[in-house]
């Protein structure tokens, strides 16, 4: 480590470990809060811890506050801790927000790093407030920097699962040689999990059709029975061939047993033959009755009369 064993920052760092502290860490360096020991140091400097870290010590206990902006809006006074030995009753050091206090895993430390005395060469924050945060308790663990009130700021937001905590600067006042930032701490607890939404209307709408005396009401008649929907049988690509004579002369069709009409047979049996061939279809229930069961049936028969003469379609 060469000349670094030499410096007296390099020696209060490692005092700080054998004290129990861990590294002090802004951004994504952990060695990255300037305004720490336990932090990054270059050379012999005039300062010393952070709020997180004064907080593990125990030093100056008699100036710390702990605080659940969660029950109620806190509002007090911080001072540096080279002003200590001038603290007035409502002075603090630090501020504490304990997880305990708002849930998730860290606690959260306010402090105002006066510039002045055996803290002049601070190289972070100097005369700023300053949030920090680490792992609950105090055990070793690393501090980070959470907020830096820096320029013109005025406020920062603390924003966990649990809850959403603000720390305000009100404003830095001296009294006497001791300069005081007063500050309110406020917060409000997040909902653990999605509102549910649900719409309730003011009234069901309902459909009023509109009334056309006009119109008879259609009555239901029990006694009437739709007729059933022909079905054409499956036509042969030839002629059927002559299965039976009937006593009239005419040659019967057996594959056309359906219950159809004469009027759409005729036109069946038209196409079967063609243009030069005669169809003649004829409804006789009686004559019919004892092939196709009770109540008869349709009987289409070809004359072979007609069979080369001029076509002819017959209904009923």
């Amino acid at each position: 480590y060469g000349v670094y064993c030499t410096r007296s920052m390099t020696g209060i760092h490692e005092i700080g470990h054998n004290l129990g502290l861990a590294h002090s860490g802004a951004g994504t360096k952990a060695y990255g809060d300037g305004s720490c020991h336990m932090g990054y140091g270059y050379s012999d400097r005039r300062m010393c811890f952070n709020g997180a870290k004064i907080w593990q010590l125990g030093w100056y206990s008699n100036r710390h506050a702990i605080v659940d902006p969660l029950s109620s809006t806190w509002e007090g006074n911080l001072i540096g801790i080279v002003d200590y030995a001038q603290a007035l009753d409502g002075h603090y050091v630090v501020v504490q927000i304990p997880a305990s206090n708002i849930g998730g895993s860290d606690d959260y430390y306010v402090s105002f790093n006066r510039r002045t005395g055996f803290n002049s060469d601070t190289m972070l924050g100097g005369n700023q407030l300053m949030i920090h945060r680490r792992k609950k308790g105090t055990g070793h663990a690393q501090s980070w920097l959470e907020a830096l009130y820096e320029g013109q700021k005025k406020l920062d937001r603390i924003v966990i699962t649990s809850a959403i905590i603000d720390v305000e600067l009100v404003d830095i006042q001296y009294v006497d040689s001791t300069m005081v930032a007063r500050i309110k701490i406020t917060g409000q607890t997040q909902p653990t999990s999605p509102p549910t939404i649900s719409f309730s209307p003011t009234s069901s709408p309902s459909y009023q059709p509109s009334h056309n005396p006009s119109v008879s009401p259609t009555t239901h008649n029990p006694s009437i029975v739709p007729s059933p929907v022909p079905t054409y049988p499956d036509l042969p690509s030839a002629p059927p061939s002559i299965s039976a004579i009937s006593p009239r002369g005419y040659t019967f069709v057996p594959h056309l047993n359906k219950e159809l009409a004469a009027a759409d047979v005729a036109p069946i049996l038209m196409g079967m033959y063609g243009d030069p061939h005669a169809a003649r279809v004829l409804l006789d229930n009686a004559e019919l009755a004892p092939s196709f069961g009770p109540g008869g049936g349709l009987k289409a028969l070809l004359d072979p009369k007609s069979i080369h003469g001029k076509a002819e379609q017959l209904t009923n």
